[in-house]
């Protein structure tokens, strides 16, 4: 499990920790019960004070990313592993059958069992849901590029108003939010996001530009400004800003060498003409794989009216 930290300033070590923690868990590296290395010997391996990585383990904890065991360690908390298999969807669905039919169950029986599963578990749309609105949405989009069914978007304190908001739905949220979800909705059908951070655009970026990373949700851009400071120092300017502050990026991407945008931002960022833009994807292809294979199960239903969910 590799960290590593920039002692130039502008932010603290137990900051830099943090996020990096927090971008592990989100792209699947650190999967749920893993074991995180123990307050001394990172401390150690990175050359920093014991109470600089117990900070960031506090702060973690109080986030709801991490869980500490007295006199065993601190675990993350989110999503299991997703398994590692290559098969395709036709190949495990064949061996599943191979497996029922060895175990004595007949045709008759597997293809009513799947048919009674079809009927009395519908699925219409697919819904994301995020403890922020924003996030909900960006996602949504994304996912929306991919499939060709219904996507919604709401948030958690949506859902526990009105768990019935995932009744018949495909659930597809951030590892953060699993168990509050598997805490409001029994059963519910769920994939959980994987996200990446890719370093690669922030390699890109030559020594003394200037860029910008505009995004529709702002709770990305304390992990994006913080990975680059880790990764570059102060090689380039690397600013962020939400969406929502069209006259602060617009001024900015005028000048800027480089403009970044996610799904949602990237057609205004288009708008102002900046030399260069580069619009960015962040949720991973395995992730999207598995969400294309689960939507051939999505039947949307008839319109009967607006949805109160985001749209």
């Amino acid at each position: 499990m590799d960290f590593i930290v920039n002692r130039r300033g502008r932010l603290s070590l137990r900051e830099q920790l943090a996020i990096q923690i927090k971008l592990k868990i989100l792209c699947g590296e650190l999967a749920e019960g893993r074991k995180l290395p123990s307050i001394r010997s990172l401390a150690r391996r990175l050359k920093i004070h014991p109470n600089t990585v117990a900070a960031a383990y506090r702060e973690l904890g109080l986030s709801g990313n991490v869980a500490a065991d007295p006199g065993v360690g601190v675990f993350a908390l989110g999503a299991p592993a997703t398994p590692q298999d290559d098969r395709t969807f036709e190949e495990l669905l064949e061996t599943t059958l191979q497996s029922a039919i060895r175990r004595g169950f007949s045709s008759a029986r597997i293809r009513a069992a799947v048919e009674h599963w079809l009927i009395n578990s519908p699925t219409d749309r697919i819904v994301v849901v995020d403890r922020f609105r924003e996030t909900a949405e960006l996602l949504r989009d994304e996912i929306r590029l991919h499939v060709d069914v219904p996507v919604l978007a709401c948030t958690l304190d949506d859902v526990k108003q009105q768990p019935s908001r995932l009744t018949g739905a495909l659930t597809v949220t951030l590892p953060f939010c699993v168990d509050s979800l598997r805490l409001l909705v029994e059963n519910v059908f769920l994939i959980t996001l994987r996200m990446r951070f890719p370093e690669k655009w922030i390699f890109e970026i030559p020594p003394g530009a200037r860029a910008l990373f505009v995004s529709h949700a702002p709770r990305l851009l304390p992990f994006s400004s913080g990975l680059f400071f880790i990764l570059r120092g102060d090689e380039a300017t690397f600013e962020c800003r939400p969406l929502s502050a069209r006259a602060e990026w617009e001024r900015i991407a005028h000048t800027a060498d480089l403009v970044y945008a996610d799904v949602c931002s990237a057609p205004a960022v288009a708008e102002v003409r900046p030399k260069r833009m580069v619009e960015i994807r962040l949720l991973t292809p395995a992730t999207l794989a598995e969400i294309c294979s689960a939507a051939t199960f999505v039947r949307p239903a008839p319109a009967q009216g607006v949805s109160t969910l985001s749209r």
